[in-house]
């Protein structure tokens, strides 16, 4: 059996293992989302009704006119912005998923004494590492983003089909145009690979805290730097461990992502602010020089892949997201089953 095999087939055993966390959880998620959809309720999906109707004052206020009248650009940029509304909540959900999943991976194998079976299989505690930690890093967010494409495709398809019942609003043909699945699904794997690198520091060091935990690895995952953080506020009033464990949390977004309203929506136009005027109303801005769209959605132009290559803390969290892996392998080869 080569390497790729053995570890893909380790990483499917993860999955099994803790399958109610990583399998169940973001598809059991999406579909109470998309029951709510139906029911036209829920995490701004119900908002689709807006276009459905033709009546765009409670999507857009002030837009003064029918979905029907919107220029085809500006329909998918609606579109685009109802379809990602229920991002902020799977993040939330992988974060969780990551946490508990990380510190519970190396822990659990000592807490059933299964680490003995293991032992007796020639299966390094370098490839078991990795494992868990290609199933936290990579595994769990690709799940997640396969849970949100679920939404997408039954928020669009639930709103095609009311479209198709409804005069006044879009056609489903329309929706279905306006609506860039494609890029959008490309620019939330991107997303989420972005998210697990920067958060491999924090993800080795909760598998450090899982091999080394005699009992209780939430205490050992959580107390030490914060116990660490309030002990630096005390003695030099200062929260610079707090203000990097926060940059390492939502730091990666400024650097994977530029928003930029004018290179998203193609506009051409002088001066700071982007007026775009529909009829009487306004969709992006209040005031300021006006601009045109040129040549409609480019949803990839949020992705800045060379700033986030470029930025030191990547690299600088993957140096030390190594040395900590290294540690929580040395503790698991030599940590007693109990």
């Amino acid at each position: 059996m080569n390497t790729v095999t053995a570890m893909t087939t380790q990483v499917r055993r993860e999955l099994w293992e803790h399958r109610g966390l990583l399998a169940y959880t973001p598809f059991v998620i999406a579909a109470v989302l998309l029951a709510l959809a139906i029911g036209g309720v829920g995490f701004g999906v119900g908002q689709f009704s807006a276009l459905v109707e033709g009546d765009l004052d409670d999507l857009i206020p002030g837009a003064g006119v029918s979905a029907r009248e919107l220029p085809p650009e500006l329909l998918r940029a609606v579109m685009l912005l109802t379809m990602t509304m229920s991002l902020t909540l799977f993040v939330a959900v992988l974060v969780v998923m990551i946490f508990f999943y990380a510190l519970d991976a190396l822990y659990a194998e000592r807490r059933d004494r299964s680490i003995l079976f293991w032992r007796s299989l020639p299966v390094s505690d370098l490839r078991t590492v990795l494992c868990k930690l290609v199933t936290a890093v990579l595994v769990a967010p690709l799940l997640v983003v396969a849970a949100i494409m679920v939404v997408q495709v039954g928020s669009l398809l639930i709103a095609m089909a009311g479209a198709a019942f409804t005069a006044g609003g879009p056609s489903p043909g329309e929706l279905w145009r306006a609506t860039p699945l494609g890029s959008l699904w490309v620019l939330q794997v991107y997303g989420a690979i972005a998210m697990a690198l920067w958060w491999l520091p924090l993800i080795a060091w909760l598998l450090l805290a899982s091999a080394w935990a005699p009992k209780a690895p939430l205490v050992w995952g959580v107390l030490p730097p914060v116990a660490l953080g309030l002990i630096e506020r005390m003695t030099v009033g200062t929260s610079w461990l707090f203000s990097a464990l926060g940059e390492r949390v939502i730091g990666f977004a400024p650097r994977a992502f530029e928003f930029d309203a004018r290179r998203v929506f193609g506009m051409a136009g002088d001066g700071d602010s982007v007026d775009i005027t529909i009829g009487a109303g306004s969709v992006l801005g209040n005031s300021g020089d006006a601009a045109a769209v040129e040549s409609g959605l480019n949803v990839l132009a949020l992705a800045t892949p060379g700033q986030l290559l470029a930025a030191p803390g990547l690299w600088g969290g993957l140096i030390v997201a190594a040395v900590l892996v290294a540690g929580a392998v040395y503790v698991r080869r030599y940590r007693g089953e109990s």
